[in-house]
């Protein structure tokens, strides 16, 4: 089975606020493959649970407020800033998902809509949607990065099952940056240099998420960059209408 049917199908399972009963039956390009998913997903933990005890930045801390009101205290990382988070996201319906995304038969296609795009309309219903824990016991990411770290490690143990490779975790800088930057000599050139390298760094994860998908850079996340976006319209020229829906513009 090609690996972008299980990552799809681990994106989804893993994302609990998505009502998975009535979207998955209605994707098309699962049809035909949703009892073996569903049977590799209920005897496969592995990918959850490494991707429950991955150390994370999105570092949260729970609070209760009284018995009837339990909200998550959120502590930014650096600053150490707090805020409450907002009642629960509710669930996403079918209502929320596109009808040509329903319709669709590439499943790495739709993979690329629901990782870009669901995110969105849960912002669009809750500003703090990003700021949600995934989970109340160790509070240490959100929903969305927890649930895009199941489908990465799915993507690479599914590899490994069926073909010759095998995950690796590499690491990668420009050489030498600070030297590079301080060779400016007006403001418009540190400008272009510090985008150059920003740039250059972009189409190099570009290459990886083609090949593996976006979930598998760990870090800089690719979700919301304007390069990958705008690339990401290159590759499927009809999202374009899908960010200026959900982002106001179109990269």
């Amino acid at each position: 089975m090609n690996v972008a049917y299980r990552k799809l199908y681990a994106l989804i399972q893993s994302y609990p606020s998505i009502d998975r009963e009535q979207i998955l039956p209605e994707l098309r390009c699962l049809d035909g493959h949703l009892e073996h998913l569903q049977t590799w997903w209920n005897n496969d933990d592995l990918p959850k649970n490494i991707a429950s005890a991955s150390d994370r930045v999105n570092l949260t801390l729970k609070e209760t407020k009284n018995k009837e009101n339990i909200r998550a205290k959120i502590k930014h990382p650096l600053s150490g800033q707090s805020q409450l988070q907002s009642e629960d996201l509710g669930v996403l319906d079918i209502s929320a998902i596109a009808p040509e995304i329903l319709a669709e038969t590439d499943p790495e296609k739709v993979f690329w809509w629901f990782w870009r795009f669901i995110p969105e309309t849960q912002i669009q219903k809750q500003q703090q949607a990003f700021l949600i824990p995934a989970h109340p016991v160790l509070p240490d990411c959100s929903i969305y990065s927890y649930s895009s770290t199941v489908s990465a490690l799915v993507g690479a143990m599914a590899r490994n099952e069926t073909d010759a490779e095998h995950p690796y975790l590499i690491s990668f800088t420009f050489s030498p940056v600070q030297e590079f930057i301080k060779a400016s000599r007006k403001f418009l050139d540190f400008w272009a240099g510090s985008y150059l390298l920003h740039y250059l760094g972009a189409r190099l994860c570009w290459e990886i998420a083609q090949q593996y998908g976006p979930d598998a850079v760990i870090t800089p996340s690719l979700w919301s960059q304007e390069i990958i976006d705008a690339l990401l319209q290159e590759k499927y020229s009809d999202f374009s209408k899908f960010f200026e829906k959900y982002t106001g513009d179109s990269p």
